[in-house]
């Protein structure tokens, strides 16, 4: 069954992530990507990384005319670094979160000159600002939120345009 153009770009950003788990290259060694299902209920663990989209915007200056018109979408994925460190540690929780979130970057950047086009799905991608999660006590970590544009047809979410 073929996939949306969106869940192309989706599946190739798990991928890429899922590249850090047990990644000795990497300084974060990860332990999961987890891309949760509807009933799913998982238990945030040390070192996981939660894949989920947020909100999608049509990007009017990207889309273009044609016979079908192609329609620009700009969705955001939310990259979620959960860390349980040890209450007694004493390296500071920030200089974790700030190694994490530079892992991340890097895998996901991997390719320099294509990292950014998923397979030749996207027409760009932009890291947002990071989010992060500060639960004194429990799960701390960031969000990074990454922004791909794509077009596809207006009638058809599985054909780029």
């Amino acid at each position: 069954m073929p996939l949306t153009i969106l869940e192309n770009i989706a599946v190739e950003l798990e991928r890429r992530l899922n590249l850090m788990v047990g990644n000795t290259n990497f300084n974060t060694n990860v332990y999961e990507v987890v891309r949760p299902t509807r009933l799913e209920s998982y238990t945030p663990l040390h070192k996981q990384i939660v894949l989920t989209q947020g909100e999608e915007e049509i990007d009017e200056e990207l889309s273009c005319s044609g016979n079908p018109p192609g329609i620009a979408r700009r969705q955001k994925f939310n990259i979620r670094c959960h860390l349980v460190t040890d209450e007694r540690s004493l390296e500071p929780i920030d200089t974790t979160i700030n190694q994490f979130a530079a892992d991340v970057i890097l895998c996901v950047t991997d390719d320099y000159n294509t990292w950014h086009t998923f397979d030749g799905n996207a027409i760009d991608a932009a890291w947002g600002t990071r989010e992060m999660v500060n639960a004194d006590g429990g799960i701390d970590g960031v969000n990074m939120p990454l922004y791909v544009t794509y077009r596809t047809n207006e009638n058809d979410p599985y054909t780029l345009h």
